[in-house]
């Protein structure tokens, strides 16, 4: 019987870094550490394989992985991943975006399940997929298994799972990660990026994120005044940059709340940032599939207030670790802020076992041994 770790390819086809991207080096890097064979497939000029080389993946670059209809391109790629294949004989093809999917699907699908690798894809998304047909014959006859971020995911999803092209058995929810190490509040100090900002005394309402609609920093803007006069020292600070910076930081200029609102930009420093904070705020309107700012406020000890959408009831247990909130509904996350500033004990307490909960369910190790376990089990 051979006892050795099965060989696995991921391959993305994503070009800008994002949550996603650092989800699958994650997993690269801790099977590389495990001892076992991986190798990343990404165009050469891609964030991911570019940060991939600085953290010492293995990457292989052939892959153009270029998006639209681009027939010779995406042939190309086909016949790539067929040799790299015949060269290293994977045993596992883990594939991230549609158009490596597509690219697998293309040159494994005529190989029949028993003469090829299994394939496994991983949706990050709450893009609706459709369910016509090929898409059938994709997540059917073609894919392996399927891992969803979110239990929520199922949603955007419903289709493929109604007509059986996705069953149960054939699906495992594995939430993405923090790296409980770099978000720890014994670690890093948040007493510069105060002073920085001019925070000494003041009560701080982080948001931290892309500063667009989707977001929430309107709705944060909207119930500031009534967090105001219940708590006078109040100050927001947007970390971020995005579409909606200009507008929101014209409105904010101009109107009463010029010394309520910070915009700290863009920053590289988030624990530090988070250690600055007194609460931590997530009002996003759209599905956040396994929301990383969330996990990484409750790595940090701080008490998370998040609109119920996406995958937030799967990692924050109301009252308990966390406040969750209505999405789209100023009313609710003025209430919600208020009563936490009014009721510190309560508002200790949430932090307290935020951290303990991250550590326990959605650490970098958890995301690695519940990835290499599932491997483990599609090759055994």
């Amino acid at each position: 019987m051979n006892s050795s770790p099965p060989s696995i390819l991921h391959l993305s086809g994503r070009t800008f870094w994002c949550g996603e991207s650092n989800r699958v080096l994650v997993i690269c890097r801790g099977l590389q550490e495990r001892g076992w064979p991986v190798l990343l497939g990404a165009p050469e000029t891609s964030a991911i394989a570019r940060t991939a080389m600085e953290r010492g993946v293995a990457v292989d670059t052939r892959f153009a992985f270029r998006h639209g209809f681009r027939p010779l391109s995406l042939l190309r790629d086909v016949r790539a991943l067929r040799t790299l294949h015949r060269e290293r004989g994977f045993d596992v093809v883990h594939l991230h975006t549609s158009v490596d999917t597509w690219i697998a699907a293309l040159a494994f699908g005529v190989a029949g399940r028993k003469g090829r690798p299994k394939l496994v894809r991983t949706r990050h998304s709450d893009h609706r997929c459709k369910h016509d047909p090929i898409h059938v014959w994709l997540y059917r006859r073609i894919l392996d298994h399927v891992v969803l971020s979110a239990d929520a995911l199922r949603i955007p999803l419903a289709g493929l799972f109604q007509s059986g092209a996705i069953t149960d058995d054939r699906m495992t929810v594995i939430h993405s990660s923090v790296n409980i190490r770099r978000f720890d509040p014994s670690r890093v100090s948040g007493d510069a990026v105060r002073r920085e900002l001019g925070l000494e005394d003041r009560f701080c309402i982080g948001l931290i994120g892309r500063i667009s609609r989707e977001k929430g920093h309107a709705l944060l803007l909207a119930a500031l005044p009534g967090i105001r006069r219940v708590e006078p020292r109040a100050v927001c600070v947007f970390a971020g940059e995005g579409e909606e910076e200009a507008r929101l930081r014209r409105e904010v200029e101009v109107g009463p709340l010029k010394d309520h609102v910070r915009f700290a930009g863009f920053r590289s420093d988030i624990p530090e940032v988070m250690a600055a904070m007194d609460m931590m705020v997530v009002p996003s309107l759209r599905v956040e599939s396994s929301s990383g700012v969330v996990k990484e406020g409750m790595a940090m000890a701080k008490p998370v207030v998040a609109a119920r959408i996406g995958g937030v009831e799967e990692i924050i247990r109301h009252g308990v670790d966390g406040w969750i909130i209505p999405s789209n509904d100023v009313p609710a996350l003025e209430e919600a802020i208020v009563h936490l500033i009014r009721h510190p004990d309560t508002r200790h307490a949430l932090a307290e076992q935020s951290r303990a909960r991250v550590v326990d369910n959605f650490s970098d190790e958890h995301l690695v041994e519940h990835t290499q376990a599932l491997y483990a089990r599609l090759t055994g």
